[in-house]
């Protein structure tokens, strides 16, 4: 029987691949939040409505289980035995890396949104309180879950809030999934919690088990140095199937139906990514230039209101009506944060190395 465990050689190819991935990765978490439905009101535009959806919403969106993969594969790499001085150092390596940026960028926008409430605020408007009228509890929920929310006031950074509590719970988690059978079962129990009991996504949202799931997979995959399975044509066919089926069952079936299919279609379609892009890419030899891929995390960061804002003023001043205008603005919209983000994260560098790296958490 061949062995099951990953090779030197094989995790090489295998963290190649990540590497490949920040890049194409962060750019559909732009287009993931390019989906307009807040600005499009009552103006029928049935197929961009449902294309961009799919787009957005279904598609895109397995970027972000594919991220989570990806961290608890890295955090948990190499460790053999968890101990109290690791903790402590992945710890304090955790400040300047993740803590770091994440008060940073949420600060940024709690400033946008007071100079845009004082010069702008039929931009700003909405149910956000004013900044300037912030009171202690106020100010603390916009740094861990603004009201009517999942997140912080910088909407993407939920993903760094969940992943700082992950790594507290790190011991925790290694007890769990350093067992292969214990380790299998708690991912199981994540998933069905996950598929089955929705509730607690928006209840407890820093203990999510569809973050837990994708995150604990990957750490568990590397405690137990188990090997990317290998390729099979026959199987990227049948998940492709599975993944369209499960997109189209969305439109028919409503409710508690109709999530459990668009849930199932996340899980086909980030699975699906991650093993076809690691044996095609690795086939390939295929690479990002380096100069885009070191950019995703200041774009990450930076990406959400500008993108809202750069929306709101293009639906404002151009009054779109037809399909056809509202996917330009979509897609249009969506290059330019891409490609403007590229830039101010180069610009940036070339101006302030240490700064930049600084509030990028020495991604610079």
């Amino acid at each position: 029987m061949k062995s099951c465990r990953i090779t030197s050689n094989e995790e090489s190819a295998l963290l190649a691949i990540f590497s490949f991935l920040r890049f194409p990765l962060i750019v559909l978490v732009v287009l993931c939040h390019s989906f307009m439905d807040s600005v499009m009101g009552n103006a029928e535009v049935a197929c961009f409505a449902n294309t961009s959806f799919v787009l957005s919403r279904v598609i895109a969106n397995v970027a972000v289980p594919c991220y989570l993969l990806i961290s608890g594969y890295l955090f948990f790499r190499n460790i053999e035995s968890f101990t109290l001085r690791q903790y402590g150092e992945k710890l304090q390596r955790r400040v300047g890396s993740i803590l770091v940026p994440y008060l940073f960028w949420n600060g940024v926008v709690i400033l946008l949104f007071f100079v845009g409430q004082t010069i702008v605020p039929e931009l700003f408007s909405g149910n956000n309180t004013r900044v300037c009228d912030y009171t202690l509890l106020d100010w603390v929920k916009a740094f861990w879950r603004v009201d009517g929310t999942m997140s912080p006031i910088n909407a993407p950074l939920w993903f760094v809030r969940n992943l700082m509590v992950a790594v507290v719970l790190s011991p925790l988690l290694f007890w769990l999934l350093k067992n292969r059978v214990v380790g299998a079962i708690f991912n199981v129990t994540m998933l069905a919690l996950w598929l089955f009991v929705p509730s607690i996504e928006r209840e407890v949202v820093w203990l999510q088990p569809k973050f837990y799931f994708f995150f604990s997979l990957g750490a568990w995959f590397a405690l137990h140095k188990v090997k990317v399975p290998k390729f099979r044509p026959a199987a990227i066919v049948i998940a492709g199937v599975l993944f369209v089926l499960a997109v189209t069952a969305i439109f028919f079936r409503r409710g508690r139906v109709g999530v459990l299919f668009y849930e199932s279609a996340l899980l086909i379609g980030s699975l699906l990514l991650m093993y076809g892009t690691y044996h095609i890419v690795k086939a390939k030899g295929w690479t990002v230039p380096a100069w885009l891929s070191q950019s995703y995390f200041f774009i990450f960061v930076y990406h959400y209101i500008p993108l809202a804002l750069l929306q709101r003023v293009a639906v404002k001043f151009l009054k779109p009506t037809t399909n056809v205008e509202y996917f330009v603005i979509y897609f249009a919209s969506f290059a330019v944060i891409v490609l403007l983000g590229v830039g101010l994260f180069h610009l940036l560098k070339r101006l302030f190395p240490k700064f930049t790296a600084f509030i990028l958490g020495s991604r610079a």
